[in-house]
C-alpha cells in the first residue's frame, strides 16, 4: 500500500451504487476503511473462501434459496457490517419493494436484526449513527 503522509492514517472509501430502472429510489453506498487494505481483502477473501462464494458479493447475487450461499451472506454482514456491494442494493430494494423471495426476505430482517432497526421508509439516519447511515436527499420540482 501507498503512504502518501507516512505516520498518518490512509483511509480507503469503497462505494457502490444500486441502480433499478424505472424505480422510484436510487442508493449510493460507501464504507470508509483507515486499516491497512490487505487486512481488509484478506479477511473478505477468507470469508468467502469458507462459504464457496467465488462471484461477486451485491444483492442480486444473493442466494434465492437456504443453504451454504445464505449462511455467507449473513457471514459477510457479521463480519463486514459496511459492505456496499451488498447493503446498498438491500436498502434499495427493501424501498423500491422489489423484493419477493422468501430467501432474500430473510436477509433483510437479519440485516435490519444487526441494525436493530427497520430500513422501511426512506430517512435519514440521526447525526450520531455511527455504524449505518442513510440520507435521503429529496429533488426540487418545479
Amino acid at each position: 500500500m501507498v503512504r502518501f503522509r507516512p505516520g498518518r492514517i490512509t483511509r480507503r472509501i469503497y462505494c457502490d451504487e444500486s441502480s433499478y430502472t424505472h424505480q422510484k429510489y436510487f442508493a449510493l453506498g460507501a464504507i470508509w476503511h483507515e486499516h491497512d487494505s490487505n487486512d481488509f481483502e484478506k479477511a473478505l477473501l477468507s470469508t468467502k473462501r469458507r462459504f464457496c462464494l467465488y462471484d461477486e458479493i451485491k444483492w442480486r447475487k444473493a442466494p434465492t434459496k437456504p443453504g451454504k450461499y445464505f449462511e455467507g451472506y449473513k457471514a459477510l454482514i457479521d463480519r463486514f457490517f459496511e459492505l456496499p456491494d451488498l447493503l446498498t442494493g438491500m436498502v434499495a430494494a427493501k424501498w423500491n419493494g422489489r423484493i419477493t423471495n422468501p430467501t432474500k426476505l430473510a436477509l433483510i430482517d437479519y440485516l435490519e436484526s444487526r441494525l436493530r432497526k427497520t430500513i422501511n421508509t426512506p430517512s435519514s439516519s440521526p447525526i450520531s449513527e455511527r455504524k449505518f447511515n442513510i440520507w435521503v436527499f429529496r429533488s426540487r420540482r418545479s
